[in-house]
């Protein structure tokens, strides 16, 4: 459901060539009031060895975390690779169901190859949405 969302609706809602993160998670913000979805964002913090994580969203309802990107710069199709894994092994700590949606711009060649690692963690999925 929230995938469907993110993929069919989320690059609808962005009229302009996003600059900033806070402006595509507002975006899904859009996406799942309209939707009535209810969520908490920024709300839940997971303590996970010496680093607390704070996913973007949760859906409780769900048992799902949620993570939004952007990715507006070469470097950032490596450093998302580290980033995923890292939360992927807090936020499964407590939840069943985790969402990485990066809305690229123009970055990541290879959606295919990007996300095909992720697919094989149970409970987690990695979306790039193009703009």
């Amino acid at each position: 459901m929230v995938l469907d969302l993110v993929k069919k609706k989320w690059r609808k809602v962005i009229r302009t060539t996003p600059e900033r993160e806070i402006e595509v998670q507002d975006a899904f913000e859009s996406i799942l009031v309209g939707s009535g979805i209810v969520y908490e964002r920024e709300k839940v913090s997971i303590p996970y060895a010496t680093k607390v994580y704070r996913p973007d969203f949760t859906i409780a309802s769900l048992n799902f975390a949620i993570e939004i990107k952007l990715a507006t710069d070469e470097r950032h199709e490596k450093e998302f690779i580290a980033q995923v894994n890292d939360d992927i092994r807090a936020y499964k700590t407590q939840y069943a169901n985790v969402l990485f949606a990066i809305y690229d711009v123009g970055i990541i060649r290879d959606i295919d190859r990007f996300v095909q690692d992720f697919a094989s963690t149970s409970g987690v999925r990695v979306c790039v949405v193009k703009h």
